[in-house]
């Protein structure tokens, strides 16, 4: 073999310019044609115009709040070099390179008709960048269509006058999972350094000042949705929800423009425009960022239960008719979809906890049970409409489909809870005698005309059809799924926990778990997460491992911690139940279920105890 010549880096300031961008060592090749770096990559080695380049670094030196952080190229096959083992250190830790100058964006009228001032050579990305926006925008937008990228839209167009948004979606889309932790961490502290250290936006209330804030809280939005922190973490999204809040209400996306002076902006804006009477037009960009908000607080503020949602206004129920009425993309249907459907979600997440709140104060529960009974109710008829309406013309009828029935779940069990106090205001110290209706479920004759028995049981075939929609995404699909959808699944896994744990003779446990079963259930859950951590290359993430086999350890834990001390029925197999894909053929089984569970309802804290 020929033996290989001691490696030379280049002399100061004559580094090609891939290794410039990179912070890495550049070593020229020893024929002379490039360096080591650019022929390992398979890319033309370009010399470095040093002469910029250091016009750039002083213009940082005086602007270091104007940077932009692009991805880096890198090697899939030898991500470290052997010849530097610092080379991937230096990528990931190293500063990027940065804007010659500020950049300047102007809203138009239209949506896409920005003008910003960007140096040329920040608008050169990478091949590597490129697949991950057409990754997250065939593959991962379609789950939460909260922004709209046309097929027109070029990667450059985006870095230059979207970069924090650009960045979060190499980063959520990155496809080398040794490299996913610190992007992701770099990807946070940017974000977070850009909230709270920029300069103040004066003229906030002027649609020209709106877009940096705009890039900022679409940026945050995606890494929540996509970013999985709080699995790489081990806590909480809402800090990170209640800065997407903070934005909307500083942009005034959730109210109406300021018209008149207030104390706040005293110090901000010019007496002149203080009492000016300047009218705002949202853009459609910024209206799907209103209503994605919405969605995204009040599903982080029901899954972790530590923060309250973003609140709804006139002014959100204006946007969210204009978005309807505007049709300016092929996917504000799925939006508005996604956005009515969580309105019902929210309404009955409040009644429930209206019902538990009154509950501990005596008799008040009993007191407003009925009014909580009816206006679930109506939750519930409103939500049919739903059901009855025509299909929207979308090519995600499986996700409409789980949120659907996903909601119905949350209205369905906050109206058992007010018919079990009803049946116990109506019938004191009496027991019912309960018959069973041709379903398999159980009614009996209560003032309000059906048992909990019977909610119960629509509850479980809610359930079933929610876990089968998104659960008939396979490993490809279900690596794209957003924080929404594993929030319902999640959900549907505590609702059915707690189900299990009802200790009543009425109950038919076997014809319930012929339909679904919380071991079984579990377990194909876990078999997908683990695919998808293959399909995502996690066995090459580190000792930790990557996100998607964090959750499958986590899921067979939990798992294992249902195991009934009591007599254990011979449960159906996975393809006797048809809420995990079986045909539902299970045969009725004997036996008492005495269940010993884990009593605690907060699903991530049984995932990942700390």
């Amino acid at each position: 073999m020929k033996r290989r010549l001691a490696p030379r880096s280049a002399q100061y300031g004559q580094a090609c310019l891939r290794c410039v961008t990179a912070k890495c060592r550049c070593i020229s090749r020893p024929n002379g044609e490039g360096c080591e770096r650019c022929h390992r990559l398979s890319k033309q080695c370009q010399p470095n115009q040093s002469a910029s380049q250091r016009t750039a670094k002083n213009i940082q030196d005086r602007d270091p709040d104007s940077r932009i952080d692009p991805p880096h190229s890198v090697d899939p096959e030898d991500p470290e070099d052997p010849e530097d083992p610092g080379d991937r250190g230096d990528r990931q830790h190293a500063e990027d390179p940065v804007r010659s100058e500020p950049l300047t964006v102007q809203t138009a009228a239209h949506e896409h008709s920005v003008a910003a001032t960007v140096p040329q050579s920040v608008q050169s990305v990478d091949d590597i960048s490129v697949a991950c926006l057409d990754s997250f925008r065939i593959r991962m937008l379609p789950h939460f269509p909260f922004i709209y990228l046309a097929q027109s839209l070029t990667a450059e167009e985006l870095h230059r006058n979207r970069p924090l948004l650009f960045q979060a979606i190499v980063c959520v889309t990155w496809p080398f999972s040794g490299e996913r932790e610190a992007r992701a961490l770099d990807t946070k502290r940017t974000l977070c350094e850009e909230a709270f250290l920029r300069q103040g936006r004066a003229g906030m209330n002027q649609s020209s000042s709106i877009d940096p804030a705009l890039d900022l809280l679409l940026a945050l939005m995606t890494y929540i949705s996509w970013g999985w922190d709080h699995v790489r973490r081990r806590g909480s999204l809402s800090p990170l929800v209640m800065l997407c809040m903070s934005l909307v209400g500083e942009m005034r996306l959730d109210r109406p423009a300021l018209t008149d002076g207030h104390t706040g902006r005293l110090l901000v804006l010019p007496l002149s425009t203080l009492t000016q009477d300047n009218p705002r037009q949202l853009s459609a960009e910024a209206r799907r960022a209103a209503l994605g908000c919405f969605v995204l607080s009040s599903v982080v503020s029901h899954h972790f239960r530590d923060m309250d949602p973003l609140a709804w206004t006139p002014q959100l129920e204006s946007v969210l008719r204009d978005t309807n009425s505007a049709e300016a993309c092929s996917t504000d249907a799925d939006l508005v979809y996604q956005v009515r459907l969580q309105l019902l979600s929210v309404k009955a997440t409040q009644l429930h906890k209206k019902l538990q709140t009154q509950l501990n104060h005596d008799d008040q529960g009993e007191r407003s049970a009925p009014t909580i009974f009816k206006d679930a109710k109506t939750l519930h008829q409103k939500l049919q409409e739903f059901r009855r309406a025509p299909l929207l013309p979308s090519r995600n009828h499986q996700l409409q489909l789980a949120q659907f029935n996903y909601v119905e779940v949350l209205i369905l069990e906050t109206i058992r809870a007010s018919t079990l106090i009803l049946s116990r205001v109506n019938t004191p110290g009496t027991t019912n005698t309960p018959g069973t209706s041709d379903d398999g479920s159980i009614q009996d004759s209560t003032s309000v005309g059906q048992s909990d028995l019977t909610y119960m049981w629509q509850s479980v075939l809610a359930i079933s059809a929610c876990t089968s929609a998104l659960l008939s995404h396979q490993p490809p699909s279900f690596l794209s799924i957003a924080f929404l959808q594993w929030s319902q699944l999640a959900g549907c896994i505590v609702v059915l926990d707690e189900l299990e744990k009802l200790e009543d003779a009425r109950i038919d446990r076997a014809h319930a778990r012929a339909v679904i079963d919380l071991p079984v259930l579990l377990d194909r859950i876990a078999e997908n997460l683990e695919l998808t951590a293959i399909e995502a290359g996690e066995q090459d993430a580190g000792p930790s491992g990557g996100v998607f086999a964090q959750l499958a350890v986590g899921i067979r834990d939990f798992r294992s911690c249902i195991q009934y001390s009591a007599v254990e029925l011979t449960r159906p197999g996975p393809d006797e139940v048809s809420g995990c894909g079986g045909s539902n053929a299970a045969q009725p089984l004997q036996g008492h279920l005495n269940t010993q569970g884990p009593n605690s309802r907060f699903w991530m804290n049984q995932l990942f105890p700390s």
